[in-house]
C-alpha cells in the first residue's frame, strides 16, 4: 500500500546540505518519492541538561534540520533500512553516543512533533529543497 509518510533529516558534521541532497537521491533511486520539502532550518544544538554533566565541546555544532514528506510502495521495514543505509552511507558511526554530532540522521516524524517543531521557530533559515530534489 502506498502511505504518505514524513522524514526528518539532520546533521552538523561536513557539508550538511549536499548530504541531504545525496539522501534524496538514494532514497528516489530506491522507490521513495519525495513529495514536498520543508527549508532547511539551522538550529543550535540543543541537550537537556544532566546533573554533574557537561555537554561535550564536540556536540556543540549547530544542527541543519529539515522535513520531507514522502511516499513509499512498501514495507515500512524496507522504508526504515534505507534510512539507515543513507546515514551509513553518510559516514554516521552508529556506535557514538545518542547525542553525539552526527553527518546525517534519518527519523520519521508525526503531525504533532512537526507542529511544535515549527512553532518554535529557528535562529536562520535557508531555502534549501528546489529543483529536482523535490
Amino acid at each position: 500500500m502506498k502511505s504518505a509518510l514524513f522524514l526528518a533529516f539532520g546533521g552538523n558534521q561536513g557539508d550538511v546540505l549536499n548530504t541531504f541532497t545525496k539522501a534524496f537521491q538514494f532514497l528516489k533511486a530506491h522507490g521513495v518519492l519525495i513529495e514536498n520539502g520543508s527549508r532547511a532550518y539551522l538550529t543550535g544544538a540543543k541537550l537537556w541538561p544532566q546533573p554533574g554533566k557537561r555537554q561535550p565541546e564536540e556536540w556543540a555544532p549547530p544542527y541543519w534540520n529539515a522535513v520531507v514528506r514522502v511516499r513509499f510502495r512498501g514495507d515500512l521495514g524496507r522504508l526504515w533500512a534505507l534510512c539507515q543505509m543513507c546515514e551509513r552511507r553518510a559516514g554516521r558511526n552508529t556506535n557514538a553516543l545518542k547525542w553525539a554530532s552526527r553527518p546525517l540522521t534519518v527519523f520519521g516524524m508525526s503531525l504533532t512533533m512537526m507542529n511544535k517543531q515549527i512553532k518554535q521557530g529557528s535562529q536562520k533559515s535557508q531555502t534549501y529543497f528546489k529543483g529536482s530534489v523535490v
